[in-house]
């Protein structure tokens, strides 16, 4: 697994060791100590959290922040810290020795917001704001491992997208087709200290049950036959769901409209996929065929008529 220290490798020769000299510096100048039990006076003593990708392909992806909450073996919290980009190549939790099960996050705030920072451990939750695709992902991930006290500590923590993606493209389209597209049961957020396990996979991120949310995919018209949605970004499928159910209308330049419901294997936390359609194959209800391309990537295709999944 590649290490990244919250972003890329330019980024991080550029911040992360010049704000790591003069954070010692500054602790050799003042003397201070971060540890609630130091035996080494003038140096730096704590928790330090340093995320790696858990999915290689987003090596290179914005990061803008850094929250961290560390709970206790029986689940009560110690803290949270939410640190900006600029901080986060020096940033040290202060702690006794013991054992923590921590969890990072990155990019939390604006579209995407965590109701409660205090929250329970088991309620810890991430909520979307907005019935649109997000601008950008959230990436969770956890670790328990025993900080063994007075010292300098690294615990590096995989993450992983909490969100969806999902691309569509539709081939054999006449000119000028407007294409509107809507994701009619989301979750409207996900507990992300929970697991979504199944008998074939195991995700951290469990979607929310109850009320369903609409997420509304951008317009495209189609050009030289075809109709391509860009991936964007989205809740999973809500809990309770079996399948996502994705609602295609397409409305040419003389106002015909063309109208498909399509019924999928649900989207879980993380996952990326594409439904890839003909234009002439289209029907007003169509379950679509999951094929898969890799760990992460998933294709949503019609084979003709095939049983209702659910």
């Amino acid at each position: 697994m590649k290490h990244c220290f919250f972003f890329n490798r330019q980024e991080m020769n550029r911040l992360f060791y010049p704000s790591l000299l003069l954070l010692l510096i500054v602790f050799l100048v003042s003397g201070c100590s971060y540890s609630v039990e130091d035996d080494h006076a003038g140096e730096p003593v704590g928790l330090t959290v340093s995320p790696t990708w858990r999915d290689n392909t987003d090596d290179t992806a914005h990061v803008a922040c850094l929250d961290v909450w560390v709970y206790s073996e029986d689940e009560q919290l110690i803290l949270h810290r939410k640190v900006n980009k600029s901080e986060m190549g020096y940033n040290i939790f202060p702690l006794v020795g013991g054992t923590y099960k921590v969890y990072a996050m990155l990019n939390e705030g604006g579209q995407l917001v965590v109701p409660d920072y205090e929250a329970a451990m088991s309620e810890l939750s991430l909520v979307s704001s907005s019935p649109s695709a997000s601008p950008a992902h959230v990436y969770v991930g956890e670790m328990t491992g025993s900080y063994p006290g007075n010292t300098l500590s690294t615990f590096y923590i995989p993450v992983g997208r909490m969100q969806a993606e999902l691309a569509v493209e539709i081939e054999g389209v006449p000119d000028g087709v407007t294409l509107h597209g809507v994701v009619r049961n989301a979750a409207r957020g996900i507990y992300v200290t929970r697991y979504e396990t199944t008998s074939t996979y195991q995700r951290l991120g469990l979607p929310m049950d109850g009320d369903p949310v609409e997420v509304t995919l951008p317009d495209v018209t189609s050009e030289y036959g075809w109709l391509v949605v860009a991936p964007v970004r989205l809740m999973p499928t809500c809990s309770g769901y079996s399948n996502s159910l994705i609602r295609l209308t397409m409305v040419s330049a003389d106002g015909r409209e063309v109208t498909s419901d399509l019924v999928a294997e649900r989207m879980i936390t993380g996952g990326k996929y594409v439904v890839r359609l003909k234009y002439a194959e289209l029907k007003s209800v169509m379950h679509l065929a999951e094929i898969r391309i890799s760990d992460w990537v998933r294709e949503f295709v019609y084979q003709g008529e095939i049983l209702d999944p659910q």
